[in-house]
């Protein structure tokens, strides 16, 4: 509670003398004839990372290539290489659950914090030995606003509510490789009568809701809600923010799960032991932190800054500001998931999950 509060009252201050973005100067690092691999998801992901961090290093003579694909699927391919004697990732964007089994794998560089400056802004829960948070994520209930209007839906508030016969054959859910999946069946067990440690009344609840989708790339899902096929989904609010630039009436709710009004996971990134190209990758991690960074990239795709400064930013602007959960105080009572308890059982889930959804 005291760490909290401390950091409510040094928020305004570290705002004020922090919230200036490294500034390239000539007596900066170059990285003449240094290729960085970077592992990240795509599209609009991508570019954006590209725009604010890429083209900086880039400038600095670097070659940007991107390794594309979810955290499991990247994962998938650093075994698979290491097996060759080979590393086609050099820096990676990961997930809670990937930062534990690559870390199981011996595949991460330990982090230098003294090379990374802009983690002073962090907090202490958000540094660790191999891996850094660079954003969280908010998961919630996307929905067409018009079409729940038009049904005479209320809002909703619960993984319970996507259970209306209204809704029936238009909800999607996200296919298990994705980020958001393990939360979500989580919330399920909980509804069942479940936990964390208590999975089985969470596969039934699947079972029971018979989604219409299984999404596995945001974008697909977004296509899908404008032809008029799903009307709600799991989804985190990033992309709802994405669609709503297109005119398109999606609206965001928070996820409730137990006594937790919010649904938080963060997201990661280390440095793949091995590498021949640390001091690009250690600039790659440091700029994701730099404050300015952080809330230019909050901006173009939704997410939640992890940097302090950024985050008081964040609380300002018109459309972060309601759609997600800013405020210090509102974090701390997120719902965050256990993955030391969860992470160990991803390949049974898998399994199961795919019996389940396959019958």
């Amino acid at each position: 509670m005291r760490r909290r509060v401390a950091i409510l009252g040094v928020l305004a201050t570290l705002a004020a003398v922090t919230l200036v973005a490294d500034r390239p100067g000539a007596a900066e690092k170059r990285f003449d004839g240094v290729t960085l691999r970077v592992g990240t998801w795509g599209g609009s992901w991508r570019d954006a990372r590209h725009e604010l961090i890429g083209k900086k290093l880039e400038a600095l003579g670097a070659r940007v290539e991107y390794v594309v694909g979810h955290p499991r699927d990247n994962f998938a391919k650093l075994l698979a290489a290491r097996a060759r004697g080979e590393l086609p990732i050099d820096v990676i964007e990961i997930s809670p659950e990937i930062r534990l089994t690559l870390e199981k794998q011996g595949l991460f560089e330990p982090l230098e914090y003294g090379a990374l400056p802009n983690a002073r802004d962090l907090d202490p829960v958000y540094r660790m030995p191999n891996a850094v948070a660079t954003q969280v994520i908010q998961i919630g209930l996307a929905y067409n606003a018009r079409k729940f209007e038009e049904l005479g839906l209320r809002k909703p508030t619960a993984l319970a509510d996507l259970f209306d016969p209204k809704l029936a054959g238009r909800v999607a859910v996200p296919d298990i490789n994705t980020i958001e999946a393990p939360y979500i069946l989580v919330g399920l067990a909980l509804l069942g009568g479940g936990n964390e440690q208590n999975l089985a009344p969470g596969f039934k609840k699947l079972a029971e809701l018979k989604p219409a989708y299984f999404y596995r790339a945001s974008p697909d899902l977004s296509t899908k809600f404008t032809l008029g096929e799903i009307w709600a989904a799991p989804w985190h609010a990033g992309w709802v923010l994405r669609m709503r630039r297109t005119g398109f009436p999606m609206a965001h709710a928070d996820l409730k799960m137990g006594d937790r009004r919010v649904v938080l996971a963060e997201e990661l990134m280390g440095i793949m032991k091995g590498t021949r190209a640390r001091g690009a990758a250690e600039y790659w991690i440091n700029q994701a932190l730099d404050p300015v960074t952080q809330f230019e990239f909050a901006k173009k795709v939704g997410v939640i800054p992890t940097s302090r400064p950024a985050l008081l930013r964040a609380g300002d602007d018109p459309e972060l500001k309601d759609l997600v959960t800013w405020r210090p105080e509102e974090q701390k009572n997120a719902f965050r998931m256990n993955w030391d308890v969860i992470e160990p059982k991803m390949p049974s889930i898998v399994d199961q999950w795919n019996r389940t959804v396959g019958r």
